[in-house]
């Protein structure tokens, strides 16, 4: 586990990075319109619940998922191969913007519970790194609970 963050690292060969940031936003956009949550934000309204609360937005919009993409414009990582050791990665990637962070840094701020950063490597590879707060990631049960309660961000 990478502290209080979940992050999922996939690494693949591609030439044209552009095409594979192009492809990322299509698919993100395909995919949140049918998981709005990913898009979410953690909102207390005591007049709604008493706990802390997924706002998602409603409807979707390309800001949106501007918002959850980041990109290592420094490059960061770019010493990073698929031969690293996944300590090394995980050490680089917390140092970077790419990790989202705990929740409570999240509640009641214009900052998403996910982050999808794409990353060029050596070698000509890219990595997609996902990074998910923990809240969220343990909520997931709580979500379809049919006792939860849904805030819209609008």
């Amino acid at each position: 586990a990478v502290g209080r963050t979940l992050s999922l690292i996939a690494k693949f060969r591609i030439i044209v990075f552009h095409h594979c940031f192009t492809r990322l936003k299509e698919r993100l956009t395909l995919i949140c319109k049918a998981n709005p949550w990913l898009a979410g934000r953690l909102v207390k309204n005591k007049k709604v619940h008493k706990n802390i609360l997924l706002a998602m937005p409603q409807p979707l919009a390309k800001e949106d998922i501007d918002a959850l993409i980041c990109n290592d414009e420094h490059g960061a990582l770019s010493g990073i191969s698929t031969q690293t050791p996944y300590e090394v990665i995980c050490d680089e990637v917390l140092k970077s913007k790419m990790v989202v962070g705990p929740g409570y840094k999240l509640v009641g701020k214009d900052l998403r519970c996910s982050k999808f950063s794409l990353v060029k490597l050596s070698q000509g590879q890219v990595a997609l790194i996902v990074s998910i707060t923990h809240t969220v990631a343990d909520g997931m049960l709580q979500l379809l609970s049919p006792c939860t309660v849904a805030y819209n961000m609008t």
